[in-house]
């Protein structure tokens, strides 16, 4: 799988994003030419996840690739903080192809926020986070 990570550099702070994951070299390679951000610079590299879905924990700004069972390890053994509405990380769940900004091929990516909140819905078996992770559809 590959993955095409967009960094936005302002005068005071920088943004990156997934703008690519692919079973395609050649795919990621053409997304990086196709996006034409002004300050933004490209990285394409391979993860080890081969098929769909492929899951993302981002935490600050570095983005990790884990299978499903792995999240579900981590969402099991984090510690919430006290403020229960503060985020610890996101997961990203892409279910198939993803190309920002493509027309119908965006629409592949789901996030979620993780707070304290949403991890004791999880842990409980409920809430769209337990329903994303635990069934997102194989590719």
């Amino acid at each position: 799988m590959y993955v095409v990570e967009t960094t936005w550099q302002g005068k005071r702070h920088s943004h990156s994003w997934l703008t690519c994951v692919s079973q395609s070299m050649l795919v990621a390679q053409e997304q990086c030419a196709r996006i034409q951000e002004p300050n933004a610079s490209h990285r394409t590299y391979e993860v080890s996840e081969k098929a769909f879905p492929v899951f993302f924990v981002v935490r600050e700004r570095d983005y990790e690739c884990m299978s499903r069972l792995q999240v579900q390890e981590l969402l099991a053994s984090v510690i919430p903080t006290e403020s229960n509405d503060s985020v610890l990380f996101n997961v990203y769940i892409f279910t198939g192809e993803y190309l920002w900004g493509a027309e119908g091929r965006g629409n592949t990516e789901r996030h979620f926020h993780v707070t304290g909140d949403s991890l004791s819905h999880y842990r409980s078996g409920e809430g769209s986070l337990w329903e994303n992770i635990a069934h997102a559809p194989d590719a």
